[in-house]
């Protein structure tokens, strides 16, 4: 894959990482939590993205994390549903808010971001994933609309 392809191939995973589109259990569900983790915890800490992605199961997003080989990042975000000490599960965007204002607890502040070694983990995860999906992620439709644009451009 030349570096132009692997630069589409990242905007469309990331541009169209919407876990709904996949099976559960799909790689491609799998690298769209992943993906989706990566900007939100990225930018707003894993508080942010636990509030946000609502409609996801913490269990699941671990599970998505570890099959894309991102050990680090999946024990980072481990160590805070532990902490937490009760399973996020699916739910609306109310309920979510309002267990994590019940279980979000001060010490947590502190390890509410991505450490840089969580996010080269993610960046090498998904990186990985592209190269095995290459086809998939570069006959997307949006493939001519980042062109030359890496995918960071666009946060």
């Amino acid at each position: 894959m030349t570096d132009d392809e692997q630069m589409i191939a990242w905007n469309n995973l990331v541009g169209n990482a919407d876990h709904s589109k996949y099976a559960k259990g799909d790689k491609k569900r799998a690298a769209a939590i992943v993906s989706y983790y990566m900007g939100n915890a990225g930018h707003g800490g894993l508080n942010s993205f636990l509030t946000y992605s609502y409609d996801l199961d913490t269990h699941e997003v671990l599970t998505s994390l570890e099959a894309l080989g991102a050990s680090i990042a999946a024990a980072e975000l481990r160590t805070v549903v532990s902490t937490l000490g009760d399973p996020l599960v699916a739910s609306t965007q109310d309920v979510r808010w309002d267990k994590l204002d019940t279980l979000w607890i001060d010490e947590l502040d502190k390890i509410d971001y991505l450490s840089e070694d969580a996010d080269q983990d993610l960046i090498d995860a998904l990186t990985r994933h592209i190269k095995e999906f290459s086809e998939f992620y570069l006959s997307m439709p949006a493939a001519q609309v980042f062109k030359k644009r890496r995918w960071w451009n666009w946060l």
